[in-house]
């Protein structure tokens, strides 16, 4: 471990997702997720965005917290993804075992808002446990335990083209390079090797 990052004023309920995004003006910023329920979905959840840090250290950071409800009523939900331009769109990627996967996209003026609503946009691979925008722009992932897909912009797309990963124990993990070329993979539980894979186009 590098260093630990304490997100200040935060209480848990289950973080699941992460994602590197951009404000307007071009400030680099993550997203943390706090989209988790199981089979206890969650009326309302969390996004926190901090400012990504320039030094890697151990720090405790101010966050904004946006607190997101769904249109249609409470999801289980473990993904996020963010376009990687300036201003990017946010999606959450809800997990569900059936059609009614879903892409759900936050509103477009987030930056201003504390309290917004997640509304679906188009279909997901089901069961998906994270997702993943290439930082290039060119395309974006979705996985789940058993396969993931690789997708053209924009979000939603009108199809998917499945590709095999490596198995994992628990895989809940997926992240492009900084150069777009390759996919890390991760998985719940200890001594878990995180993976890399040549990223598909």
């Amino acid at each position: 471990m590098l260093a630990e990052v304490q997100l200040r004023g935060v209480r848990a309920h289950d973080i699941e997702a992460i994602a590197l995004g951009r404000r307007a003006d071009g400030t680099a910023v993550i997203y943390v997720g706090d989209l988790g329920g199981n089979t206890k979905k969650r009326d309302t959840v969390e996004l926190y965005e901090l400012l990504e840090p320039e030094v890697i250290t151990d720090a405790q950071v101010p966050v904004t917290t946006r607190n997101v409800t769904f249109d249609g009523g409470a999801v289980d939900a473990e993904s996020l993804l963010v376009d990687p331009k300036p201003g990017g769109q946010v999606w959450i990627v809800t997990k569900r075992l059936s059609h009614k996967a879903a892409i759900m996209a936050l509103p477009a003026d987030l930056e201003s808002r504390a309290n917004v609503v997640a509304t679906r946009v188009g279909p997901a691979l089901w069961f998906a446990t994270d997702a993943s925008y290439a930082p290039d722009g060119s395309h974006y992932v979705i996985r789940s335990y058993f396969n993931a897909a690789v997708y053209d912009p924009p979000v939603p797309a009108d199809g998917e083209r499945s590709f095999d990963i490596p198995t994992q124990k628990q895989g809940e993990g997926i992240a492009y390079s900084s150069d777009s070329k390759w996919l890390y993979l991760t998985s719940e539980g200890k001594n878990q090797a995180l993976l890399r894979m040549p990223a598909p186009r």
